[in-house]
């Protein structure tokens, strides 16, 4: 935009290199196990931090070749007097150069999942002659994650990727 407000058409004057990673500063991951007397647990935590991406054009609030798209949370574009706004100005895409990465589109992805819990009980079979054990358990994967990335599973990176699936077991085992 020149001093006007006005689009300058095929500027790339006010283009700034993100130099964004292409992988976390940090990741880990939390692996517990507990038993008391016939009780187990056990949880698998991860996650990563330090990292920002770029989500994909379908956030960038950007009208292409005259279609309308966006979200209702991104009605906070610029404006001559909303210069300090988060999305960049609303305009009918006719440039490549204009549909670039800009800053409205990095995002943390930085998170930390549940991936696992699981809760079991191994009766006491001393006293059976048939069944040597027998073991009642409940798991739960991908049981949650917390985030500050609005737009689903931070590991899918886009809007409206599929999540990866919540799952949870019911089951005995029983050896004999």
């Amino acid at each position: 935009y020149n001093a006007n407000g006005s689009v300058i058409a095929g500027s790339l004057e006010d283009q700034v290199r993100f130099d964004l990673p292409t992988s976390p500063k940090n990741s880990y991951s939390l692996n517990l196990n507990l038993n008391y007397k016939a009780w187990s647990m056990s949880a698998l935590v991860n996650g990563i931090e330090g990292h920002k991406g770029l989500v994909n054009e379908s956030l960038s609030y950007l009208l292409p070749d005259g279609q309308a798209s966006g979200r209702f949370d991104q009605l906070d574009y610029w404006t001559p007097t909303n210069t300090d706004a988060k999305y960049p100005a609303l305009h009918i895409l006719t440039d490549p150069n204009l549909s670039s990465g800009h800053s409205s589109r990095i995002v943390d992805l930085d998170y930390i999942k549940l991936r696992s819990l699981n809760f079991g009980y191994t009766f006491d079979m001393s006293k059976h002659k048939n069944i040597s054990s027998l073991k009642l358990y409940l798991n739960g994967s991908n049981l949650f994650t917390l985030s500050n990335f609005d737009y689903g599973d931070p590991e899918g990176n886009s809007p409206g990727s599929y999540p990866i699936l919540r799952r949870f077991n019911l089951g005995l085992n029983i050896s004999l």
